[in-house]
Formats: C-alpha cells, structure tokens, sequence
C-alpha cells in the first residue's frame, strides 16, 4: 500500500504516520489507544486528523480504466478489503454514465428521425387514428407545440373516460408510428441495458410530432384533422368504425366510473372479460348516463353486502356486475324507464369525448346522454 500524507504540519504527519504504520504481516504496528497516548489527543480528534490529512492507496486493485488506485481512509476499510475484479473508480462511472447517455439520447434521436421522416399520407388514416391523434395533441401539446407532455405530468385534463383506455390509445399511436418518443425525454423514463437497447415507461416519456405530408406543421395537421373531423362525408365514410369508436368510449365511460364508485365504497374492483361483455350488452339499449344509475344502485348494495358480514370485500366487488345484469334484466321485463344520472363532477368529459360527438358528430356530450344508435 502506498500511504499518502498531505500537511506541513510535523503533528498531525506524525499521527497519520503513526496511525498507518504496518509490519511485515500487514498488521497495524500501534494500537488507536497508543497512538492517542503518545500524542495526546482524544479518540475523536484522531479521527479527524486522519481522515482529513491522510489516505491509503492499494497498489493491488487498480481501476480498470484509468489505472487510479483503490483509496481507502481508515483502517476498518483496510481490514474489510477485497480485491475487487474489474473495479471501477467514482470518476470513470460518472463519465461512462455520461458516455453512455449521450450515446442512448443519440440512438433516440436516430430513431425519431426515422419514425417522424416517414411522412404520413392524412388520406389513409382511418377514423380512430384520426380522433385518437387529435385528442392526444390537444391534450398533451405544449402551447407553442414544441412537443406534447408526458401522460404523468397533465392533471388538468381528461384524456379519455378511463386511465387505462389512455393507455391503450397512446400505446396504439406510437405502435403506428403517428407519434414518436421526444429525444429530450427525461433519463428516468427510461430502463437502458449495457448493449444501448431500452425500455421506457409509457406515463414519463415525452412525444413528439411526426410528419405529415405537404404540412410543416403541427397546427397544420391540427386544422386539417378537424377539417377533416367536421365533414359531413366522414359519416358515411367511416360509419362503421365511427360505431365501434363510439362503443369503445361509451365502454370506457362506464369503466371508469364503475372503477370511480367502487373506491368511494371501498371496494377494489377489477373489471374482466364479463364486465365487458355485460355493459356492451346493456350499450345497445341504454344510454352511458342510465347505465350510470344502474352501476351505482348496484355498487351500493355491494358495498352493503359487505357490511352485513360473511364475505369479504373481493367477494362484495365481484358480485357487482351480477347485480348490473339483475337490475337491467328486470328493467327489461317490466319496461321500466331507468332515469339518466347527471356527470359526475369529478368525471368530466374527456378531451376524447369531445373530439368525437362535439367536433364530428356534433352533439354536445352525446355519448352520455343518448344511447349511441341514436347519433350513427
């Protein structure tokens, strides 16, 4: 080892001497209570002058860069060592980290180069594409549309009625490539491996516009969407796809609020395959506002269920669409008129919502209030 003693001060050079002072066995030659004796000091200043004024280098374990030797600054650190293969000092790792960034925002640069360069033809994008587009710029674009926010980092708005349909609508515009990952995304939103491969968190990452063809633009693309959104040909264009975008929202909007109330209640439910199919079942007659009322009769005596005893909450939620499917078979058979509920004040219309019955179809908030036969 190679002891380094950095002051003009005979004292305290004498103290750290002593204090890293070995014999051939590699064994510390003055005990810490002697040294303190000798020079009269106290435990605790000892320490001190140690650490400031002192340091070991082990000529045995080099960096595997640079060649720095290991440092070590007391003698439990010199007792507890070991050689470490390949090791690395604090300064290469900082400037691989940097190396390997730098490399990382560079592989992000070349593929939004290559998603943003392939020009979309706004002529072949269907309905969803369309509205799925427009109802993510709006919602995310920053003012000057410099580049559209990450999802985690909007709370003012309602992208679509359900936080996993958000999901699902971001995942299908990146998967074809109507959006691209903002290079200047922040290091966190990203998982990078050693060969520059990555995965990212889809909440974090920032977005960035693609290109269309004969627009510059983003405000372009915007104004052209919603030109073409407003055509009254769109309709007859589109009608079946603009059907099964409209279920899918209306879908979604009692998803969510299914999810909504159930937490007011206390009880975790997870919806399935058998959610699905009931509520698509009960969309074909009733409107998203009077399904609104059916969900929450049935969540209340859910929840009630729960508290007479002998079942536990899981057993309470699941019974929920059991009790969805009861009431609207009943309703059905006696020709009931199940009364619409007003929106939720915390569940506003989404940005989504608002693309396809205000600014298409041109009913305001329609796929609440109207069962959607009604507006196709």
């Amino acid at each position: 080892m190679i002891v380094d003693i950095y002051t003009d001060s005979k004292a305290y050079s004498s103290v750290c001497y002593d204090y890293w002072s070995i014999d051939n066995s590699k064994k510390f030659i003055f005990t810490v209570s002697d040294i303190c004796k000798e020079h009269k000091i106290e435990y605790t200043a000892l320490c001190k002058i140690v650490s400031k004024y002192s340091a070991v280098f082990l000529k045995s374990n080099p960096c595997l860069i640079c060649n720095k030797m290991y440092k070590v600054k007391k003698r439990s650190e010199f007792k507890s060592y070991k050689p470490m293969k390949n090791w690395i000092c604090d300064d290469c790792k900082i400037d691989l980290e940097f190396n390997k960034i730098a490399k990382f925002r560079n592989t992000l640069l070349n593929n939004y180069h290559s998603c943003a360069e392939n020009k979309v033809n706004i002529d072949e994008l269907g309905f969803r594409d369309l509205v799925f587009l427009l109802s993510m710029i709006r919602c995310f674009a920053a003012e000057n549309f410099s580049c559209m926010h990450s999802y985690n980092s909007i709370l003012s708005s309602r992208f679509s009625p359900c936080a996993k349909f958000d999901i699902e609508i971001i995942t299908y515009l990146y998967r074809e490539k109507l959006i691209a990952i903002n290079p200047a995304s922040s290091i966190y939103a990203f998982d990078i491996s050693d060969d520059n491969n990555y995965k990212f968190d889809i909440k974090l990452v920032e977005w960035e516009f693609v290109y269309f063809y004969d627009m510059s633009s983003p405000s372009e693309i915007v104004d052209c969407i919603e030109s073409k959104l407003r055509n009254n040909e769109i309709c007859k264009k589109h009608h079946d796809e603009i059907l099964s975008v409209v279920k899918e929202i209306s879908l979604n909007e009692c998803l969510g609020y299914l999810e909504y109330i159930s937490k007011k209640h206390d009880l975790s439910f997870i919806p399935g395959k058998k959610t699905f199919l009931t509520l698509n079942r009960i969309l074909d007659d009733l409107s998203v506002a009077q399904i609104y009322n059916i969900i929450w009769g049935a969540t209340r005596d859910a929840a009630a269920f729960f508290m007479r005893g002998g079942v536990n909450r899981l057993h309470a939620a699941n019974s929920i669409v059991g009790r969805i499917q009861r009431v609207f078979d009943r309703a059905q058979a006696n020709d009931w008129a199940i009364k619409p509920f007003q929106r939720n004040y915390d569940l506003p219309q989404s940005v989504l919502s608002q693309v396809v019955f205000n600014t298409c179809l041109r009913t305001d908030d329609g796929g609440f209030s109207e069962p959607f036969w009604k507006l196709i």
